[in-house]
């Protein structure tokens, strides 16, 4: 099965646009609620596991984390209770 996020990545590379500027899109698609799944919006654990488990941010370039887009989608999911809270 293929990650909505890679392919999405992907799809900006192939665009033409620079591995942070890709990313930066792509984590804008994460923060506004996409993608939908069968007509419907993806849970947010839905796009918080597909998003973080997506191969593309392995290979980012540290200067795309530190992009607001990027930290401010760290944020975000630093903010769920995905993560644990004491």
């Amino acid at each position: 099965m293929h990650n909505y996020y890679d392919l999405r990545y992907q799809n900006f590379i192939d665009t033409g646009r620079s591995a942070i500027a890709a990313a930066s899109e792509t984590a804008n698609n994460y923060l506004d609620v996409k993608p939908l799944l069968k007509g419907k919006k993806a849970t947010r654990a839905e796009r918080d596991t597909a998003f973080w488990n997506s191969r593309f941010l392995t290979a980012l370039p540290t200067e795309a984390w530190k992009t607001e887009v990027m930290q401010l989608a760290l944020t975000q999911y630093f903010g769920t209770n995905a993560c644990f809270k004491p």
